[in-house]
């Protein structure tokens, strides 16, 4: 069996994420509940037609953008990146975006904060499986089928993570006793799974063993050829429930987008009361402020009475005989409001 595929590696990732996204989303703790894919090519305002090797939703209205990189993420290839992710925030409603990068390269070696506009920066996630964490997972996976041990549901992902992952210098050898184990384990292992790690470890043979002979021989491990018209069938199946659960998605987010809608208008309306009622009791303040002015007036008033009266009784008190003119001067003193 013989495959025309280059970016092996890219084809594996793709082929994994939209056959298992969701288990693939949480075995690299990736933030939020994966949702679904979504289109994966843009044209960008620049006139370029580009395309991650994934892109799907999560919660939070987020599109994570998937691809894999085998060389250092530099300026060249920042520039892509930028434009794609750029392009997602622009015409995608309110959604938000991650650039995620498996990669097989340090990276400390690549470019940690991205350029997308003069105040927007991105920072994108990289997620780089040494080599000595490659080989931890594949000699425990070794240990537990040689000890007719179960693996847990993330270890049975390393059967597809292992080779991707593998350095050049033991990707010979490693494929090909992981192709063993598999055949071992795959008699307890779920079925529909076993078909779709059974299609990864059959593009990576293509890609880490060089002998044609072995290739054939290790096909014939992992029992490929009988598997081919069943994965064939399995894809087609679960293209149709894919588009099914997008569709569901898009609905559920559609959903919450008018609950949203209509909780914003609740909150609006309640704060059109919050003002209205606001304004009323600005208007009692002002009715309460005039009548504490007018009461300061009367207030001043009586007090201006007092002191004439004061001044009068003391006049009278200091001499019993008062001029005939300043008594009639205080007298005729208006004490009317």
């Amino acid at each position: 069996m013989k495959t025309n595929i280059v970016n092996h590696k890219d084809v594996s990732i793709k082929f994994t994420y939209k056959t298992l996204g969701e288990a693939i989303h949480d075995f690299f703790g990736l933030k939020g509940d994966y949702i679904g894919l979504r289109d994966n090519e843009v044209v960008t305002m620049l006139g370029r037609n580009l395309r991650k090797d994934i892109s799907y939703k999560r919660t939070g209205q987020i599109v994570n953008c998937i691809e894999m990189q085998t060389y250092p993420v530099d300026d060249i290839k920042a520039e892509p990146i930028a434009e794609y992710v750029s392009d997602v925030l622009r015409n995608d409603d309110q959604q938000l975006a991650d650039s995620i990068i498996l990669t097989t390269v340090d990276q400390k070696l690549c470019k940690k904060r991205i350029r997308l506009t003069e105040t927007l920066i991105l920072e994108p996630i990289y997620i780089y499986i040494s080599p000595s964490e490659v080989m931890e997972m594949f000699n425990n996976i070794e240990n537990k089928v040689l000890n007719n041990q179960i693996l847990s549901s993330k270890e049975e992902l390393e059967f597809i993570i292992i080779p991707i992952f593998l350095g050049d210098d033991k990707k010979e050898e490693i494929t090909s006793r992981l192709c063993y184990l598999f055949k071992e384990y795959s008699e307890v292992m779920d079925y529909t799974l076993s078909l779709k790690i059974s299609f990864v470890l059959w593009l990576m043979i293509d890609r880490n063993i060089e002998d044609s002979s072995q290739k054939n021989q290790l096909n014939k491990v992992i029992d490929m050829e009988q598997k081919m018209d069943s994965l064939q069938e399995l894809i087609n199946e679960e293209k149709k429930e894919v588009k099914i659960a997008l569709k569901k998605a898009n609905t559920k987010i559609k959903d919450y987008e008018i609950q949203t809608k209509e909780h914003n208008n609740i909150i609006k309306e309640q704060g059109n009361k919050i003002k209205e009622q606001n304004n009323e009791l600005l208007k009692k303040d002002n009715t309460i402020k005039e009548k504490d002015s007018k009461i300061k007036e009367k207030d001043s008033k009586i007090k201006e009475k007092d002191n004439i009266i004061k001044q009068l009784s003391l006049a009278i008190s200091k001499s019993s005989k008062i001029p005939y003119e300043a008594l009639i001067a205080m007298t005729n003193t208006n004490f009317e409001e």
